[in-house]
């Protein structure tokens, strides 16, 4: 299966839309230092967070990818699989967007909803969807955009990575 695209959250694919914590939004994610427990992700332990904390926060992630679909498919089978870490609770969605020449949406498809993580500083968990995009011409791009909202008691922290495949 060829990779289509792979990525990590960070603070230029990312945007902050809700934040317990207050302040005007859309906010930008800062990288900060995962604790020492803290998993890697595919060698990245880049995790970002909101730029103002709190105890009790909860931090909603918006984080867009956009990808090319080709100058012609007739069928276009892609795999997305999206591993997430984060402190404490972390529930991920994901919708594909399809995106026509003239930068016109003309589908969006659910790739998967409210996946939650079991919890803790050593969690990895990993979200997956497919999907098979229909009749595609003139150089379609596709944006995916991961929703993801984290709880932390104390001090929060977010890591993504995302990966998706043409099925061949």
């Amino acid at each position: 299966m060829p990779i289509v695209l792979q990525s990590y959250t960070d603070p230029t694919n990312t945007i902050i839309t809700a934040n317990t914590a207050g302040g005007t939004l859309p906010q930008t994610p800062v990288v900060i230092a995962p604790t020492p427990t803290q998993p890697f992700i595919d060698g990245s332990n880049a995790y970002i967070w909101a730029p103002n904390t709190a105890a009790n926060q909860t931090v909603t992630f918006e984080s867009s990818f956009t990808f090319a679909t080709g100058l012609l498919n007739v069928a276009l089978p892609i795999s997305v699989n999206y591993a997430f870490s984060g402190t404490d609770t972390v529930i991920v969605s994901a919708t594909l967007e399809i995106i026509n020449i003239l930068g016109i949406v003309i589908a969006t498809i659910p790739i998967f909803t409210n996946v939650v993580n079991a919890g803790g500083t050593t969690s990895v968990e990993i979200a997956s969807g497919d999907t098979l995009l229909g009749l595609n011409l003139l150089g379609s791009n596709a944006n995916l955009t991961i929703t993801s909202t984290v709880t932390a008691a104390t001090a929060g922290n977010y890591l993504g990575q995302v990966t998706v495949n043409r099925v061949i």
